[in-house]
Order: C-alpha cells, then structure tokens, then sequence
C-alpha cells in the first residue's frame, strides 16, 4: 500500500499545485498540510515517506507541514491554508470533511466503506477537491487471512 501511496501522491499533488506555483511567490503557509489520525508508527511512516517523496519531486521541506488530528483542531483557529490536506486516517478524513475546508484533500489508508460513510455525513460528494487512495484488501486476502487465523474453523 505505501509503495502505492508513493507513486500516486506526489503525481496528484502536483498536478493541484504546479499552476499556481508559477503564478504566486512562495506564500509562508505550508502548500501541503498532511494530517495524520494520531502518531502510531504506521501513520508516522506513511506521513515521512510522503514527505520524502515529494521531497524528491522538488517540493521543498518548507512547503509540507505535517500535523495530528489534535494538533490541526488547534490550528484551525489561525488559519492555516494550504493548497492541498492529505488526511491519514479515518479521524483525520471526518475531521476535515466536519470542517468543511475549502482546499482539496485526498484521503489516504482509509477504506472505502469510511470514506463513502464521511462524506455522507458531511454531505459531501467525491470528486476533485475531495478523494481518497483506499485501504482496502481483496476479499481472497482477508480469506487467506481468517484462514491463517482459524486454521480448524470450517464455517
């Protein structure tokens, strides 16, 4: 999934930014503001691979701001506004459509059930300003997996 998560992110994301990046001098908000659900590892180190890759892709470290649920709530009341959010999670994907930002977010290691289902609560639509890069497993895997799991069970 991270291997995916890095092909994909940096390719979505510049395709939001590189047209203003030409028309506006570098501004001292962040351009990509990555909100992570909380600071367990796994979104730690998808939250430092993105950061990396878009590194790579030329985004300079200044421009990406990486923040926790808790952390952005409080953020929120001065105004932070990015070009782009990327939520990780799903606390972080209800939070910012709870909010309503105006800025596009692209939601990632959510599965597609909870993405459809906080839209749907913040009667939002998917579309450009709001996606999402699922979670989700085959159903074969999660068969392999309660197979793993259960190996006597028959039913």
């Amino acid at each position: 999934m991270l291997s995916m998560l890095r092909l994909l992110m940096p390719v979505w994301v510049w395709c939001l930014l590189a047209p203003q990046a030409a028309a506006q001098p570098r501004a001292v908000e962040p351009r990509v503001l990555i909100v992570s659900s909380d600071s367990t590892a796994a979104y730690m180190e998808a939250a430092q691979a993105l950061t990396a890759e878009l590194g790579r892709s030329g985004l300079p470290a200044h421009d990406i701001r990486r923040l926790s649920v808790s952390e952005w709530s409080l953020q929120t009341e001065q105004a932070t506004s990015p070009r782009v959010y990327v939520a990780l999670g799903t606390l972080a994907t209800n939070a910012l459509v709870t909010r309503r930002v105006s800025t596009p977010v692209l939601a990632a290691l959510i599965p597609r059930h909870s993405f459809e289902r906080a839209l749907g609560n913040g009667a939002r639509k998917p579309g450009s300003d709001f996606s999402a890069i699922y979670l989700d497993q085959p159903l074969q895997r999660q068969l392999a997996m309660i197979r793993l799991a259960l190996p006597q069970a028959k039913r």
